[in-house]
């Protein structure tokens, strides 16, 4: 039990000192995702996508913290985000994704020898996804990569524009 808070609290602090990447670079604009309503179908707010796109950046804080705390116990990056939350709560819950109504935010793995690293992807207000980690997120480099920062959401387009809402680790 002692041994999991002192690394979540280590996790935490790593979290914090080395930021673990953010969203980033402009996008140009595209569809927003709608809203069903009883009159059909209606586009979002911009207080909607304001309020998505910060409890995505939240949800993807604490799975940052939660990752760095599995990290520091078995000296890797999980497989998959299911292992977080059991036999040892590392999070509560695997947060879902705002934008992809259901789903669990996206996480990708990158472990080499000499790299070690992961991102996580929320789908952003346009709805589809546009950051391929395989082509688009390298792990040895530092981030953003130019391929990566090309489709990262930012409000300055417009708040419904083009990109995915991103975290990661390098």
């Amino acid at each position: 039990m002692f041994r999991h808070l002192t690394s979540l609290m280590i996790a935490t602090a790593l979290v914090a000192l080395l930021g673990c990447g953010g969203e980033e670079t402009p996008t140009t604009p595209a569809q927003p995702v709608y809203v069903p309503t009883p009159e059909g179908m209606t586009p979002p707010s911009e207080a909607d996508v304001r309020n998505r796109v910060s409890r995505a950046l939240s949800d993807m804080r604490s799975l940052a913290t939660a990752l760095e705390a599995w990290y520091i116990d078995n000296r890797q990056y999980p497989p998959h985000l299911n292992v977080l939350t059991t036999p040892i709560a590392y999070i509560t819950e695997i947060p879902l994704d705002p934008f992809n109504v259901g789903e669990p935010l996206a996480y990708h793995r990158e472990a080499r020898p000499g790299v070690e690293g992961w991102l996580l992807v929320s789908r952003g207000p346009d709805g589809d996804s546009d950051v391929d980690p395989a082509r688009d997120y390298d792990g040895s480099a530092p981030q953003p990569t130019p391929a990566l920062a090309m489709r990262i959401f930012d409000p300055t387009n417009g708040t419904i524009s083009d990109g995915d809402v991103v975290r990661w680790r390098w």
